[in-house]
């Protein structure tokens, strides 16, 4: 692994009613500034597409900068919608609990196997992200009725090639079991996981997510030229 090191320049400025927002250095001479992006996140090299600003640069600019005024150029308005992941798989359940929860594959198991012997969630061995007729339509009742129908979303989730099919999805064995609601049967392990579980399988039945997003562009000329920021 390659350590690097690379430095950014932030402006903290304010909107006609007062609100402070920060913008980020994004061109520095017309070239376009390194991120963490710019990195590989595997070896941790820099792939050398874009500008990569040292200490001492990124100190340059701070002083040319900070005293110029900043003109806002564009404002631009753009929707996204992100759709849900499916039902988890073991390997999935596995990968989430690790980074979410610090839960290492065995231990993850350990407190599967126990929510499922309790009867609590489905089984916990499988590949398939395939959801039965009943618990989809037990999610449609819960989401439209917390949520509104507006939320829900009739979902079908193809398994891999090659997977078994012969187990449905990890899922809660019953909507109305809440977490909060079992909560007090559950050792504090067994709750998050199952929360985790319960959480991903109503997520996957609802309606895409939407995030509105507002990029401004904002320039400040200096003596050494133009620099643009973003925010």
């Amino acid at each position: 692994y390659v350590p690097s090191v690379y430095f950014d320049v932030k402006a903290i400025l304010e909107t006609s009613d007062k609100k402070s927002f920060e913008a980020t250095l994004e061109e520095y001479k017309e070239k376009k500034v390194a991120t963490s992006k710019d990195f590989d996140s595997t070896t941790g090299e820099f792939n050398g597409k874009t500008l990569l600003l040292d200490k001492k640069l990124a100190k340059e600019v701070k002083e040319l900068c900070q005293n110029n005024p900043f003109i806002v150029e564009n404002v631009i308005h753009k929707s996204s919608k992100y759709s849900p992941l499916p039902p988890f798989t073991t390997s999935t359940m596995q990968q989430v609990a690790n980074r979410r929860l610090r839960l290492s594959s065995k231990e993850t198991m350990r407190i599967a196997q126990a929510l499922f012997e309790n009867g609590f969630i489905t089984y916990m061995r499988t590949d398939s992200t395939r959801i039965s007729e009943e618990a989809r339509a037990a999610a449609k009742v819960h989401i439209t009725e917390k949520y509104g129908a507006n939320y829900y979303e009739n979902r079908y989730y193809k398994t891999k090639a090659g997977a078994q099919d012969a187990h449905e999805g990890i899922r809660p064995t019953y909507i109305e079991l809440t977490p909060e609601k079992i909560k007090d049967s559950l050792t504090p392990e067994q709750f998050k996981l199952y929360r985790l579980i319960y959480n991903r399988f109503i997520a996957s039945q609802m309606s895409a997510a939407v995030y509105d997003t507002i990029t401004a562009n904002i320039d400040t000329n200096t003596e050494n030229g133009v620099y643009n920021f973003r925010a």
